[in-house]
């Protein structure tokens, strides 16, 4: 519990902070709160953990109308032990904000704090049919250092109603050494009674056929196993 009050208070002292800073276009969300099991890929990472994170986007940023976008997790684990995973990508929209085709790509650095598992280096790509109703996307992974080369085939779509918002999402994740089904809900609350502050919360259902006696980079097998995230963000 005092980490989870250090990692809010932590997200309260970013944005005083930071507030003054943003610049104006760039979208930038701070948020902290607790996760039961992080997964990566379809596979677990960290169970049971506070954790701390930040997300930016700076529209038209870069030649050719590129978006730069970035963020950080952060997950504590243990008092003398943490987990991180940083992002950096570019992106663009081709046609419209609420229908066209929206490509990315990503560079992700996996900072393990979990024995057993590395720390690793992944690159993906994006593509989705963005439109108002469900958004069909591709996504191809290759992590360098687990040597594990895939891709995922999914689908996505947000709404909101009495100003509860419900984002869920299917994906299905085909990689050299194990496939994984990954279906996920996403709710978030907008309320002036917090300050600014957002509740959310992600429910998961993952099944996969990890095989632990012969690779290290997953906590367990998860066959059939549901996991949870709540917390708080703030986005200026």
């Amino acid at each position: 519990m005092k980490k989870l009050v250090a990692a809010l208070m932590l997200t309260v002292g970013l944005h005083s902070t930071y507030a003054e800073d943003a610049v104006s276009g760039t979208s930038l969300t701070l948020e902290a709160g607790y996760v039961d099991t992080l997964y990566i890929n379809g596979v677990p990472r960290v169970s049971e953990a506070p954790f701390v994170g930040a997300g930016f986007v700076k529209p038209n940023a870069l030649p050719l109308g590129l978006d730069l976008t970035g963020g950080a997790l952060l997950t504590i684990p243990e008092e003398d032990n943490s987990e991180s995973h940083w992002n950096l990508g570019v992106a663009k929209t081709i046609g419209f904000d609420s229908f066209g085709i929206r490509t990315s790509a990503d560079l992700w650095r996996h900072q393990s704090g979990v024995g057993n598992i590395p720390d690793s280096t992944e690159l993906s790509l994006k593509a989705a049919l963005v439109n108002p109703v469900v958004s069909p996307y591709v996504k191809l992974v290759n992590d360098f250092e687990l040597g594990q080369k895939g891709y995922a085939l999914g689908a996505e779509t947000s709404l909101s109603l009495w100003g509860l918002g419900i984002a869920p999402s299917l994906s299905w994740n085909q990689f050299d050494d194990y496939d994984a089904v990954v279906a996920s809900a996403t709710l978030t609350y907008e309320t002036d009674i917090l300050g600014g502050l957002t509740p959310f919360g992600t429910v998961n259902w993952v099944d996969n056929d990890f095989d632990t006696e012969n690779f290290d980079f997953a906590s367990y097998e998860a066959d059939g196993e549901w996991s949870w995230l709540v917390g708080l963000k703030y986005k200026f």
